[in-house]
């Protein structure tokens, strides 16, 4: 078993974060002991572990060490090799990578869109809280520090909303990741999300063999954009927090 700190989300949320990787299942009650030790230690730590949606006795093992699921996470992904060559204009929607012009806008959005994710659905982050972290998460796409690229949908000068790229080595080839894709709430009926996505799947068909996405069983709309522009479903998983010393 490891307890590893998470650098970046305990500097986000201000408090210490550990992922926590459980052992076999011979070793798992003396990884629940483990667990319940470190966290008497770090009171007011957060803690979070994933696991394959199979994996019944780590879930047995992580609830008896005070974890609660919070998310039934899924990864989508398609070919590139049929994808289409140019991105698509949806109302007077268009799609360019990200430049200063946006900083602001684009910040707005990742910090006021999402209601699925693992932080958004945890009663015990406020929402608050849990929109700062995805402001930070883009934040690091802004500044350079992460990813490929961040594209922008954009209509008349104003940002509408992003997808976030990485590209990672795959066995079949490099492979696009939509590491985090966000739109304006008063615009995700307008088809956005699905110029984002084509726009995504234009741009790195010269280089990558596939594109990937994550999210989650309940993000149904997410679900089904993916799935009109082919996307299928690669891996599921579960996600488990801990809140050390919270009732």
């Amino acid at each position: 078993m490891s307890i590893a700190p998470d650098a970046w989300l305990s500097t986000t949320l201000t408090r210490p974060v550990f992922a926590v990787h459980l052992p076999a299942d011979a070793e798992r009650e003396a990884a629940v002991q483990a667990i319940a030790e470190h966290a008497a230690r770090h009171v007011g730590a957060f803690y979070f572990a994933k696991l394959s949606p199979l994996d019944l006795t780590g879930v047995s093992a992580l609830s008896r060490a005070g974890f609660q699921m919070v998310e039934a996470s899924l990864g989508l992904g398609r070919s590139l090799g049929d994808a289409p060559l140019d991105g698509e204009t949806n109302g007077g929607v268009a799609v360019d990578a990200f430049d200063g012009r946006w900083r602001d806008e684009v910040l707005d959005v990742a910090g006021s869109c999402f209601r699925y994710s693992r932080f958004h659905v945890d009663p015990r982050f406020e929402r608050s809280l849990a929109d700062h972290v995805k402001r930070e998460w883009i934040r690091s796409y802004v500044e350079r520090r992460r990813g490929d690229c961040l594209l922008v949908a954009h209509d008349r000068g104003e940002a509408l909303g992003f997808a976030a790229m990485l590209v990672v080595p795959r066995t079949g080839g490099p492979a696009a990741v939509i590491d985090l894709i966000g739109v304006r709430p008063g615009d995700q009926q307008r088809g956005v999300g699905q110029a984002l996505v084509r726009a995504a799947m234009a741009r790195y068909a010269p280089r990558c063999t596939a594109i990937e996405v994550g999210t989650q069983a309940a993000n149904v709309p997410s679900v089904r954009l993916y799935e009109r522009n082919g996307f299928r479903l690669i891996r599921s998983g579960l996600v488990l927090h801990l809140h050390a010393g919270k009732s």
